[in-house]
Formats: C-alpha cells, structure tokens, sequence
C-alpha cells in the first residue's frame, strides 16, 4: 500500500500578476532523461503567452517545442547572467539542484544564478526542488540564504521539507512527489531482460560495485535472461560502464550477457522497462518511469531522494550506504519478482504531484 502522504502545505502570499518573461535554469540539455522529462512537464505548466529563456547545452536541445522560446548556453555564465536581466521571473526546476554531494561546483552555479536574480530584482520560484544532501558546513549556510531569496517553494520529497523545516524560513512552499509521476502509465508485459540503471556514485567502492555484480551474475544465471544496461545520463552512465569493464569488476559470464541501451526518450525507457522481467535502479526517474510501466522494481538507493520515492511505494530497496552482502541481495531480488506494482498507489503519487503544477500557476499566473 501507498505510505501516507501529508497534504501540500501552503503559505500563501498576495496574489501578483502574470510574468512577461521567465527564465527556465536547471541541468537541461546535458543528456540527462529525468532532468529533460522535467523540463517538458514544467514547460507544459507554464501560460503560452509567456515568453520562455531555458538555459541548456547549446549542442542539445532537450525538448521538441511547438511553442517559441530562446536558448541560452548553460555552460556560459556570462550568458546566462545577462538573460537574468531580460526575464522577470527565475524558476530553478526541477531535481536536486541545490546540493553538494555531487559537486560542489554545480551548487556554487545555481546559488549565484540565484543570488544575482535576487540583486536584478527578479522573482525567484523553487520548483519541484529536493534540498540536499548537503556535506559542507559552508554548503549549508549559502542555501539557507538562497532559500530566503525565493517568493515560493515546491519540494518533491518529505526529507527535503523536513530539513526546509529545521531551518525555520518563512517562505511560501509545498511539498509533493516528484512530478515525473505525472507521466503516462504502461501496460508490463515482462519476460525478456533484467533491467538495470546504474550510476557512478561515491558512497560505494570498488568492493562493494564487485558484490553487486556476483549477486547479478548469479541472479541472471538462475533466471536465464539478459541484463541491460540503461544509460539514463549518458554523459556519465555509459563511460561508467566502460571504467567497470576496464577494471575487471563485471565478471565475464556477466558481461558476454549484457547489452547497453542508451535511454534518450521516454518512449525508449519504457519499451524497455515494459518488457523488463525486474529493473534495478539506482536514478530516480528510472525507478518511476518502471513503476509507471508496472515492472517489478528495486531500488538501490545511492541518495535519500531515492529511498524517500520507494518508500511512498513502500516498495523494496537496498542502502547502498549500509552494508550487504551478496545472498541478501539475490534474496531480496527474487522477493522483488513476486510483489506487484501496486496500481492505486502509483495514481495517487501522480494526482499529488499535480500540486506543483498549480502551486506554479497560482504563483505565476494569478492575473491574466
């Protein structure tokens, strides 16, 4: 059964009118699904008549538009500091952008965007944001203060709210499932592959990614099917592969069994997800877009957004931080094979993260 989700908690400012011109910042472009699948969601949000700026890899155009926007080069500071002064509204949207467990680098990225917005005088919109996980003492300080510059905020998760909570800062925010859950639902079909969506991360060593994949090989074995190996950020997901291979820790039974698949639609992530006998991921949106196909899944949490999604679900997952050790994992793996998506759940995470859309359109919108 779905865990109990508490109602979107609102603090309501007075209304304000339609923006002319908004800037849309996040990890857009880079080749990333989830963050591109983001972007459409909250493009589809936002009034056509309002003028749109998304920061993006100017090699990469995330989203097929029907609609006119402007493109402005990310990875040029310069060039997306000047947009700032063309827009009257900044939305940071979507994912964990304001956090330094990743790269510290980015963390500074986004917190001076924010910070120059608030010098410009531009509204500033949080939305769909997970805060943290933050390491740095410093880390943690400078987002409290980007925090107090928004107007408003959408979280997609209850550990991101408590910890907004603990800081004790009046400003106007929800909090509600991802809004990926929004997506279309698919019909399993399963029976054909092991599906798994893993990342490079720091909180395991190369032990631990070697207990990982003997517990794969002998789960692949036992059910005679094919892994695939989805790439979701292909910037990272697929050299990682690589690096695995190169350093020996994918046994060879393994690896003459696995195949890649580079995830660069939704449609193409969920073909596959359809058909999958089980899907083992570590990203996120991996995890919900098999939820939304229906396939058996279990996550293996690599951060706490992760185990708060499977949670809602109350649906199987492994800490990658804890420890474990090669029979639990085939174990909880076949367990994983007899338990159904539960249906009722996955609609109702869909409906309350409807909430960030129109806590979007109450903030933006409210005189047209």
């Amino acid at each position: 059964m779905v865990q109990n989700i508490p109602e979107p908690q609102t603090f309501l400012l007075p209304l304000k009118a339609r923006p002319s011109s908004v800037l849309l910042c996040g990890y857009y472009g880079e080749r990333n699904l989830g963050d591109d699948l983001l972007l459409e969601i909250l493009i589809n949000s936002i009034d056509n008549r309002v003028n749109l700026l998304i920061t993006t890899n100017q090699h990469f155009m995330p989203v097929d538009l029907s609609r006119n926007v402007k493109y402005v080069n990310r990875r040029n500071p310069i060039a997306v500091f000047n947009s700032i002064n063309n827009v009257d509204t900044l939305i940071l949207g979507g994912g964990n952008l304001l956090q330094d467990k990743t790269s510290y680098r980015s963390l500074l990225y986004y917190l001076a965007v924010i910070f120059y917005a608030k010098f410009r005088g531009v509204k500033i919109i949080l939305w769909a944001q997970g805060l943290g996980p933050l390491q740095r003492r410093i880390s943690v300080f400078l987002v409290q203060k980007a925090i107090c510059c928004a107007s408003s905020i959408s979280l997609r998760d209850q550990k991101s709210f408590e910890l907004y909570k603990s800081w004790n800062i009046n400003i106007p925010v929800i909090c509600a499932p991802d809004p990926t859950w929004q997506l279309p639902r698919k019909e399993w079909i399963g029976g054909e592959s092991i599906v798994i969506c893993w990342r490079p991360t720091n909180v395991i060593d190369n032990y631990k990614w070697k207990k990982l994949f003997i517990a794969l090989d002998y789960f692949q074995t036992h059910l005679n099917r094919p892994v695939v190996w989805m790439s979701f950020d292909r910037k990272m997901d697929e050299p990682f592969f690589n690096y695995l291979c190169q350093h020996e820790l994918i046994p060879k039974r393994l690896f003459t069994k696995t195949i890649t698949l580079n995830a660069t639609s939704f449609d193409k992530a969920t073909c596959c997800f359809q058909k999958a006998t089980i899907v083992l991921p570590m990203r996120l949106h991996a995890y919900i877009l098999a939820k939304l196909c229906g396939a058996p899944t279990c996550a293996l949490s690599y951060d706490p957004k992760v185990s708060a999604a499977s949670a809602y679900l109350n649906s199987n997952c492994i800490d990658l931080e804890a420890s474990f050790d090669v029979d639990q994992l085939i174990k909880v793996w076949h367990e994983t094979l007899s338990i159904p998506t539960d249906i009722e759940g996955v609609n109702h995470l869909a409906l309350k993260s409807l909430s960030h859309n129109y806590f979007l359109e109450d903030k933006l919108f409210s005189s047209i």
